[in-house]
């Protein structure tokens, strides 16, 4: 995702390893690549204008993220994700955003706490502002900054795969518009999570990470409900 710690050579520069496997994970996430497609190595490398080396490393990076499935004698395909997948995803991002907040609570120092403030008033700007792509890169910022103030590289390493994958499921599977419930106005989205992490009480702060991912899923649920089969 946006700031994730990066790969590079001595001179700071991308690998062709880590090039090729951001530029396949971000046209997966934003739904350029479609659920279902097949992706063949040698049309990847050359669209790509690489050797497969790379794109087999990607391919097998993305398939342990779970945003790939590889079928023996059919190739791998971008996942197709099913209403318990997702449902069971969110049920998953809450725990671990309920852990991040946590150790925030206990963790964070005063920079994290501006920062924090910071954060949520750049939402809240992106809010006013009607741009649904600057309000999705925000709200990103904001909770990557809470998982890594909580000083554990692990869970961060988690929390920004499942927010890739979350990304993932919105954009290819829902309107654009139930990843972030505009109508609520500034404040609205994060004010009860933000005044969690402040008050510095690991069990308010954790409930409040917990409640803040599952009403995203709630948002969501009708549509994840029209999709399950009909029972018999």
């Amino acid at each position: 995702m946006t700031e994730a710690v990066e790969e590079s050579s001595s001179e700071g520069v991308l690998t062709a390893h880590e090039t090729v496997y951001r530029r396949l994970r971000g046209d997966i996430a934003a739904g350029q690549i479609a659920p279902g497609t097949r992706l063949v190595q040698r049309k990847l490398a050359s669209r790509m204008g690489t050797s497969t080396i790379p794109i087999i490393d990607a391919l097998r990076r993305l398939e342990g993220e779970g945003l790939l499935v590889t079928t023996p004698g059919v190739g791998t395909h971008v996942r197709r994700w099913q209403p318990e997948e997702i449902e069971e995803i969110y049920m998953m991002r809450s725990a671990l955003e309920g852990v991040a907040c946590r150790f925030f609570a206990q963790r964070a120092t005063l920079t994290d706490l501006a920062m924090l403030e910071a954060y949520n008033e750049e939402f809240e700007a992106a809010v006013r502002s009607g741009s649904l792509e600057r309000c999705r890169a925000t709200d990103e910022q904001l909770h990557f900054h809470i998982a890594r103030a909580s000083r554990s590289s692990e869970l961060f390493r988690l929390i920004e795969n499942s927010a890739c994958v979350l990304l993932t499921i919105d954009n290819t599977m829902f309107p654009p518009e139930l990843s972030i419930p505009m109508e609520l106005g500034p404040s609205g989205v994060h004010a009860e999570l933000v005044e969690a992490l402040k008050s510095r009480d690991p069990e308010r702060a954790e409930e409040a990470g917990r409640r803040h991912v599952r009403g995203g899923y709630e948002q969501i649920e009708p549509y994840v409900a029209r999709m399950r089969s009909p029972r018999a």
